[in-house]
């Protein structure tokens, strides 16, 4: 299961929301293997308590789409 969060613009840009903490925490409760992240909450998730699932640094939906493709091949995709 991969869980993620933030807003998308018409380009395909993503941006920054806010709880990302309790959006963690929400993910490993329903066993989430990644979450990705928009790429200005980084530092926030990275502060956050150790989830036990990488986190997917994500700009743009291309790399939502990389992260995806990542950890499909059992790659690490880019991190926080």
């Amino acid at each position: 299961m991969i869980a993620g969060t933030g807003t998308i613009d018409a380009d395909g840009n993503v941006g920054a929301i806010g709880g990302i903490p309790l959006k963690m925490v929400a993910a490993q409760e329903i066993g989430a293997e990644l979450f990705l992240v928009p790429a200005d909450n980084c530092a926030e998730a990275a502060a956050a308590p150790d989830p036990g699932f990488p986190l997917a640094r994500v700009a743009t939906l291309d790399d939502a789409l990389e992260a995806l493709a990542d950890l499909e091949a059992g790659r690490t995709p880019a991190t926080c």
